[in-house]
């Protein structure tokens, strides 16, 4: 095993004192402080071996043992039932609450969504919002979830709509416009 102890002196000196009180000067010389290239390549062999072994330790370097797979189950193949017929004419009532007005009771109001054309689950038409001094219309394009029972709808600069089918002929729609000033409504509507 290699040392890392400092050595000894080198040499001593002995001198004659340039003062007569003294007449003898004893020099001890020591080396500079630096370890010796044993020392180094000791400590640098210790520091391989301990990365040596936490990499096999930790199991870096063997690779995992292939694991069996059980054979493929086969899935049947579900095909996904034909989308509901929206085209038509819907019409109802509506609540709702903007930031202006608080909560709002359209009771003298009347709404219809007009679904002009539909091709799978893509359909699109427009809104009648009759007021009591007003009629807006309004553009829309919607699709059909999966499930064929909900759907959702972008309006033309008015937010949008989800929707749902509740029942035959019965729909219920929740409309989100975050335009100033924001605004939700509920619409329960029926196919005419």
């Amino acid at each position: 095993m290699v040392s890392c102890q400092r050595p000894g002196p080198l040499f001593v000196s002995v001198q004659q004192s340039p003062v007569p009180a003294f007449p003898l000067q004893t020099r001890i010389l020591y080396p500079v402080s630096h370890p010796s290239f044993a020392c180094m390549k000791a400590i640098t062999g210790m520091f391989i071996l301990l990365i040596t072994c936490v990499v096999l330790v930790t199991g870096c370097t063997s690779s995992p043992a292939p694991v069996p797979q059980a054979p493929a189950a086969t899935v049947p193949m579900v095909t996904a039932a034909a989308p509901p017929d929206l085209v038509g004419s819907w019409a109802g009532t509506m609540q709702g609450y903007r930031k202006d007005k608080g909560f709002e009771d359209f009771s003298t109001s009347t709404i219809t969504m007009v679904v002009t054309e539909q091709q799978g689950r893509i359909f699109a038409g427009h809104y009648v919002i009759r007021l009591t001094s007003s009629e807006l219309n309004i553009p829309f394009a919607g699709v059909i979830s999966r499930d064929g029972r909900t759907f959702s709808i972008v309006e033309d600069g008015n937010g949008y709509t989800n929707g749902e089918i509740t029942g035959t002929g019965t729909i219920e729609l929740t409309h989100v416009d975050d335009a100033p000033p924001f605004s939700v409504a509920i619409d329960t509507l029926k196919k005419v």
